[in-house]
């Protein structure tokens, strides 16, 4: 981890405290004002696919869902975005993996001989590895109608070519706490879980297996405020892609826990 945990709890489940569930932040990242400083401004239809994903319907087209923040029709477009992003990697990705890791346990006490391996695991190999297949160049073409290449200088509203950056200091994406700590959400992912029952075994199938979306969970948001245009919508595509693999990984596994876990060994 990029820097150490002070005074590390003797409960892991403390580091989780300043992480609020879904519906709680959605309210409150939403309760920022949007007519006033920070001027909050994301499309409805990305807030809806992190709380309420359909996860029986395609995956979104981040991309172009994205692009809103590159027109001059967005609202402080470059600083929406880094305050999304966090929000994905702070929020919407750890409340996943939260859930990821308690049905593991689950699994790990019924089935305490299943490997460290399994491609339902929020650490798999499986998931999605790097953020390097958004073309967004070709985006910039593609789209068409009201939205404004973001190389056109007459846009008035923030709009920055794709290679600029924006110097917007670090400030709370909501309205009644501060951001959650990577850091600590980290240091969680590496120490055991609490036991299904007070005093119980811990699986040492539930250990860490490092991956390469590490590093997501605890940039610092002062590097992520300072990404160019491009670097932020590629990193932020990548998160949202990873979020949207956990939901379909957590709805099977949900699938499995209603059946008493029956099957779920081929799945290791």
């Amino acid at each position: 981890m990029s820097q150490n945990v002070p005074n590390v709890p003797q409960n892991p489940d403390d580091l989780l405290v300043d992480i609020p569930d879904m519906d709680a932040a959605v309210a409150d990242f939403n309760s920022v004002p949007g007519g006033s400083p920070p001027f909050r401004d994301i499309p409805s239809v990305l807030i809806g696919h992190l709380n309420r994903p359909n996860i029986t319907a395609s995956e979104p087209d981040w991309g172009r869902l994205l692009w809103y923040f590159l027109t001059e029709r967005a609202n402080h477009g470059f600083a929406n975005l880094q305050d999304l992003h966090i929000f994905v990697v702070r929020i919407a990705v750890p409340n996943a993996i939260i859930r990821n890791r308690r049905f593991l346990l689950e699994i790990y006490n019924r089935h305490p001989g299943l490997p460290y391996t399994g491609h339902l695991r929020y650490d798999s190999s499986a998931a999605p590895q790097a953020p390097g297949n958004l073309n967004v160049a070709a985006l910039v073409h593609q789209m068409t109608g009201p939205h404004i290449h973001p190389d056109n200088r007459r846009a008035t509203r923030n709009v920055i070519p794709l290679n600029g950056t924006l110097s917007i200091p670090t400030r709370p994406i909501f309205r009644s706490q501060q951001n959650p700590s990577g850091v600590h959400f980290r240091a969680w992912l590496h120490r055991a879980p609490n036991p299904l029952v007070a005093g119980g075994p811990v699986p040492g199938q539930m250990a860490h297996q490092p991956s390469p979306n590490d590093p997501y969970l605890d940039i610092a948001e002062a590097t992520v405020r300072s990404l160019d245009m491009d670097q932020l919508l590629r990193r932020t595509v990548h998160a949202l892609r990873f979020f949207w693999w956990l939901s379909v990984v957590n709805s099977r596994l949900q699938q499995y826990q209603r059946q008493n876990w029956d099957g779920i060994g081929d799945e290791f």
